[in-house]
């Protein structure tokens, strides 16, 4: 599902939890298991549409800076090791 098609479908699903249905007749009738629903309006309860897109957005960029910082870690910890080698047999 594409990304704009996943928030719209969190957002009409939200706005029916909204009527004051029970979250257990909301996510049978959209096919949602009852804890993500319960995970959605958490997260995203009283947003409108373009924070909800917004806030998906930001979660997409953290996640992508976060491993890319793993990745620096691991190769800074690679260089080090190596210029810690380099040291070790020079002396």
């Amino acid at each position: 599902m594409a990304d704009h098609d996943q928030v719209d479908f969190i957002f009409l699903v939200l706005n029916d939890a909204k009527s004051g249905k029970p979250f257990q007749q909301i996510a049978c009738e959209y096919g949602v298991d009852e804890s993500r629903l319960r995970e959605w309006n958490r997260s995203f309860g009283g947003m409108t549409r373009a924070q909800i897109k917004k806030v998906r957005q930001l979660e997409d960029e953290n996640s992508r800076l976060t491993r890319r910082v793993a990745e620096l870690d691991e190769h800074n910890h690679n260089m080090d090791s190596a210029l810690s080698r380099m040291l070790d047999d020079a002396i």
